[in-house]
Formats: structure tokens, C-alpha cells, sequence
């Protein structure tokens, strides 16, 4: 979830998660931005990533450009526990040409 920018200039972002029980749904907040996550240069998707069973999210993360004029990009994975997700850890950073 895009949250905007606070009075400092930092971006808000936010993962929200629904969990079926069969008959509805329940919604949480699962992790919310501490430095300046700008959801709008993200690129999410889910999968099980780590191969344990559980779906995880990764996102592609657009980090601006380099002094030398290359895109560099970031992936993060929030690690899912079975009940909920890790926060993101960033596990490759670099340039995508």
C-alpha cells in the first residue's frame, strides 16, 4: 500500500495480508515502511521462494540511477512464517540493462 509522503519527504509504504478462514477473510498489516520505501518504484509479486511450502513476496525495486547513468535496481523478500511476513531483506542489489 502506497502511503504517501510524511512532512520530511520520506515514502510510506505498507503489506497488507488476508488470511481466508474458508467464509471470509481477515486483513493485517503486516509490515510497514520505517525509512523511505516508495511503493510507487515496487514491483511485488508472491511465490514460494525459499522452497518451504509458503508464499512469500519479493519486489523489484527501482533505485534511481547510478553517477555513471545506469538503472540500478534492489530485490527485497518478505519471508513468510506461516502466520505471518518478515520484514524485507534486501538480497541483491545492482544494475538491469
Amino acid at each position: 500500500y502506497d502511503g504517501g509522503q510524511s512532512s520530511d519527504g520520506k515514502h510510506t509504504s505498507s503489506v497488507y495480508t488476508l488470511t481466508s478462514t474458508g467464509t471470509q477473510f481477515t486483513v493485517a498489516k503486516t509490515w510497514t515502511s520505517s525509512g523511505s520505501f516508495n511503493w510507487s518504484a515496487s514491483q511485488p509479486t508472491s511465490g514460494d521462494y525459499n522452497a518451504d511450502g509458503k508464499d512469500d513476496i519479493a519486489i523489484l525495486y527501482d533505485k534511481g540511477t547510478a553517477a555513471d547513468g545506469r538503472k540500478r535496481d534492489a530485490l527485497f523478500f518478505l519471508r513468510s512464517t506461516g502466520t505471518s511476513l518478515q520484514s524485507p531483506v534486501e538480497t541483491w542489489s545492482g544494475s538491469v540493462v
